[in-house]
Formats: C-alpha cells, sequence, structure tokens
C-alpha cells in the first residue's frame, strides 16, 4: 500500500510540488527539542484510500498522521538535537516524488519562538529541576509537610472536559474531588448544584475525535472559559477520553498568569492507543496525575496476544475508519462512572496533594539505583501486583524521564531512572 512519509531535511534548490497538498507549522521557529504542530489540508486523496501518514525525521518514524473526510490531520513532532542551526525545511513526501513542504528556522537554545499566547510561567507550586543519575534535569513535584498552596487561600474551581458523547455531568470525577479538597480544609468555588464547569464543544454532540477541528474546538472552548474566571482562584483540571487531549493542547499555549493557577490535572482515559501520543508540556507535568481503567481498550496496555489485546487493534482500526468511540471495540467498560469510579478515587486523592501540597494520605519517594515499581509496590502496599497505581498517579513523571534518558517510553513503568521523585498514593 502507498505510504506518505513526512521528514525534515536541510533546504535544497529545486523540489517538486505538491498539488492540492499543503502543511503549516506551529511555531515556525526556536531551538532543537522545540515541540511542532504540523497541520496537514487537501489530503482527501488519502483518506478516501485509507492511507497512513508516517510522520518521519529522516528514517526515524515519530508519529502517524491519519487525514480526515475534510482532508485536514494535525501531529506533533520535536526537531531532533541532530538539527543544524538555520532554515529547515519539514516535507510531506508524495508517493509521485513531489512534497508539500514548511519550512521551521532552528535558532540557539535559550531562544523564545513568536507565539501569539505567552509561554506558561513557572508554576506556583513548588517545582524546581531535578537531576537524574546522568545529569538530565526535569521537573520534579516537591510535597511541603503541611499547609494549602498560599495561592489557593482563596479556593479551588473544578473544570471537566468531557469525552466523545459524554453525557454525564463530570460529576463522577468532580465529586471525589471536590470532597477530597474540602476534607483538607480547601475552599470548592463551584455552585453545589453545577459541580463542575463542564465545558461543551463538538465531540460532546459526536463530532469525531479524528477530526483536529474537534480537539481545535474543545481547546479553545477550554482556554476561553479558563480566562473568564476570576484572576485570583486556582483551578484543578479533568479530562476524560477526548477531553483529556483537548486538555494537553491547551497546556501548550494556555497565558502564563492563567497557567499559574492550574493547581492540578486528572486525565482519565487518555486514548493513546489510537491517537499520536503527545507529550504533556513540560511546565505542567509535576501536576499532571494520569488514570486508566484496565479494561478500557483506549488508554490500557495488556500483554501481547490477550482478548483485550485484540480488542485495541480492532478498536484501532475502527478509529481509523472514522468510526466514534462509543460502541464496538472502543467502547469503554460499562457506564462511565462505574468504570471509573476505583480511578476517580484514586485521581481525587492524588490531586488533592498537589492541590495542598500535603503528603497527608501519601508519601513521596525518589528513585534510586536497583528500585523497581513492582518492588516500590511490595513494600508499600504489601502487594507487588499494585504497582500500577505508582506508575498511573506518576505517568508523566516516568514518560519524561524515560525520553530524557533516550528511550522512546517507559515500557508501561518497565523503565525508571534514579532521582526521579514518585507520589506514592494511600492503600485506601
Amino acid at each position: 500500500m502507498p505510504v506518505l512519509a513526512v521528514a525534515i531535511a536541510l533546504l535544497t534548490p529545486s523540489t517538486a510540488s505538491a498539488q492540492g497538498e499543503a502543511i503549516a507549522l506551529s511555531p515556525t521557529q526556536g531551538p532543537v527539542n522545540t515541540r511542532v504542530t504540523v497541520h496537514g489540508t487537501g489530503w482527501q486523496d488519502y483518506f478516501s484510500r485509507g492511507l497512513d501518514v508516517p510522520i518521519n525525521i529522516g528514517s526515524q518514524q515519530l508519529a502517524d498522521a491519519h487525514p480526515d473526510s475534510s482532508g485536514e490531520f494535525t501531529v506533533t513532532i520535536t526537531i531532533p538535537e541532530s538539527t543544524p542551526l538555520g532554515v529547515t525545511r519539514i516535507d510531506a513526501i508524495l508517493g509521485n516524488g513531489g512534497s508539500a513542504s514548511a519550512s521551521f528556522t532552528v535558532t540557539e537554545s535559550g531562544s523564545v519562538p513568536p507565539s501569539t499566547e505567552e509561554e506558561p510561567s513557572t508554576p506556583p507550586l513548588d517545582l524546581s529541576p531535578g537531576e537524574t543519575s546522568e545529569g538530565s534535569a526535569q521537573l520534579t513535584p516537591q510535597l511541603p509537610q503541611q499547609g494549602p498552596a498560599k495561592r489557593c487561600d482563596k479556593g479551588v474551581r473544578i473544570v471537566y472536559v468531557p469525552g466523545f458523547k459524554d453525557d454525564t455531568d463530570g460529576s463522577w470525577a468532580a465529586g471525589p474531588l471536590s470532597d477530597a479538597l474540602t476534607a483538607k480544609g480547601v475552599k470548592v468555588l463551584n455552585d453545589p448544584s453545577k459541580l463542575p464547569d463542564k465545558i461543551d464543544y463538538l465531540a460532546v454532540h459526536g463530532g469525531l475525535p479524528q477530526n483536529p477541528s474537534v480537539i481545535s474546538d474543545g481547546r479553545d472552548k477550554l482556554l476561553a472559559h479558563l480566562k473568564g474566571l476570576p484572576s485570583d482562584v486556582c483551578i484543578a483540571l479533568i479530562g476524560y477520553s477526548t477531553g483529556a487531549v483537548a486538555i494537553e493542547k491547551a497546556l501548550d499555549i494556555v497565558p502564563s498568569d492563567v497557567g499559574a493557577r492550574i493547581v492540578s490535572v486528572e486525565l482519565f482515559a487518555n486514548p493513546r492507543n489510537i491517537v499520536v501520543e503527545s507529550p504533556v508540556n513540560k511546565t505542567y507535568i509535576g501536576r499532571v496525575v494520569e488514570l486508566c481503567s484496565q479494561a478500557d481498550p483506549l488508554c490500557s496496555r495488556p500483554p501481547r496476544g490477550t482478548p483485550l489485546a485484540e480488542q485495541i487493534k480492532k478498536c484501532k482500526d475502527a478509529f481509523d475508519r472514522g468510526k466514534g468511540l462509543d460502541a464496538g471495540p472502543c467502547a469503554a467498560p460499562g457506564h462511565l462512572p462505574d468504570a471509573y469510579e476505583d480511578e476517580a478515587r484514586t485521581g481525587a486523592g492524588l490531586a488533592s496533594l498537589l492541590v495542598t501540597g500535603s503528603t497527608t494520605g501519601g508519601a513521596s519517594h525518589t528513585v534510586a539505583s536497583g528500585d523497581t515499581l513492582w518492588d516500590l509496590a511490595a513494600n508499600v502496599y504489601g502487594d507487588a501486583s499494585r504497582w500500577r497505581l505508582i506508575y498511573d498517579a506518576n505517568r508523566s513523571l516516568i514518560e519524561e524521564a524515560a525520553r530524557q534518558h533516550g528511550f522512546s517510553s517507559s515500557d508501561d513503568g518497565h523503565w525508571i531512572f534514579p532521582a526521579t521523585s514518585l507520589v506514592v498514593p494511600s492503600a485506601g
């Protein structure tokens, strides 16, 4: 089957141009390791023929793009460290040898690319650079022993971004968080009869998450809501499925004055099995908790050859053909509140720790050489099989540490690295 490739190469004097297909970049300049969004238009023929779009830098594949019925796609790549300074061309290579191209300027490290939005600032939580044993810097949450975070004295507003055809009001996750915060003496500012603030966007009404405009609508509606909140309150975000992706996209461009007040982010059923994985913005990585029901085909990672692994493959195939996520192999196990009852309670406890900066109800552990999540769970819970509680609570941190050490992922928590500071949830 013909394959469309996207590659980075130095500018050359002559290239064939694509007929109708085009790509655009955001941002268009920055140092190496800059995350760049590639947006494609005019690729209807590739959608109709069922062609994937591998996203490559040289011979290295970084992601797969899937043009939708309107011929659009959006994927995120990272400019590799080996890319030389100056103008570099990002090509969408066609099967006939032509290309749709856009230029990216690689600048010196420390340069700030222009943006229509302000870059997120240093967060209000006590996040500080940590060093791995190999000297790679990472953000790690430092949890003070007592007292709510000073900037949350006024209270916390809980905001929920729902998933595809999500007809819940979000209280299945916001209710446990509100209870956990109230128990720690933090005022929840939502109207109790309208808990949480729910973002209404295209996915809720059946807009397919394969369409970049659906995710963008969720991102933009969320940003507009956050900008309209009082400037002296903290914000706790909750996202489910497509809503989790919309939150990740919003964190990339949220203005610094708003981003500084986001104190916790719970991402449930982040559909990493079917969409291109986009790392959480490093500024917020210490404030994110990701949770997945191990029976959910959107996010769980079962061993190969198991019935659930086969279901996940069928789910991705259905997703790639433009099917929704509410039926068939992609359907979540049972009704949403029931399927995620345990995860909602766990997430609420962890998020409340991030909001208050308290270790009450949990602990922290700094990874040492030879540590494994299996052994840590055995020591803490007396049950090694509960290692996933620790992984889910720290997924963003663990995956970021793996990337900094040259791994594409942690292999579901198999690889952890010295000096990574982990939150250890209570056993309850």
